[in-house]
């Protein structure tokens, strides 16, 4: 089992254990707590949430900001990705070495969208899409993905 996995059932034993203190025994096989009983206990989507304080992750979305001009093949595959722009020159390559198409989500820090930033960002992700069209070697689509301002940011992870 993962680290992470294992991390994620503590923390619901953990949630759990106040919500359901006379069961508290309940889940234990061989003094370890047993998965298929814990994630049993959780009926839905809410009660995952509730457990981890967590609600849906909230960014501003753009979608298909630049698409191809490339017509797509009635089988093509697509090959669906996501980066930053401190990644674009390993976005260029895979550009170049894949022949289908491709869909990426670019995501920008919230101080990479602000006044001439975001210009000269954008104006990036028009190169890069402009340069992988002319050579033909995929049709690539972006999108963009930005983080909330922190000052009106409902949790901190809606800014990362």
């Amino acid at each position: 089992m993962s680290g992470w996995l294992v991390l994620v059932l503590v923390l619901l034993c953990q949630a759990l254990v106040g919500s359901a203190s006379s069961d508290a025994g309940e889940c234990l096989v061989d003094g370890r707590e047993d998965e298929a009983c814990i994630l049993a206990r959780l009926d839905t989507e809410d009660d995952v949430r509730s457990a981890f304080d967590a609600g849906p992750v909230r960014y501003n979305v753009v979608p298909n900001f630049l698409s191809s001009r490339i017509p797509e093949y009635p089988r093509d595959v697509t090959l669906v990705t996501q980066g930053s722009l401190d990644r674009l020159s390993r976005l260029k390559e895979q550009a170049l070495s894949w022949k289908g198409s491709l869909s990426v989500a670019i995501y920008f820090r919230h101080h990479e969208t602000q006044g001439e930033n975001f210009a000269r960002n954008l104006q990036a992700l028009r190169e890069l899409h402009s340069e992988i069209e002319e050579l033909g070697s995929c049709r690539l689509r972006i999108s963009l993905l930005y983080a909330v301002d922190p000052e009106t940011a409902d949790k901190e992870y809606d800014t990362l």
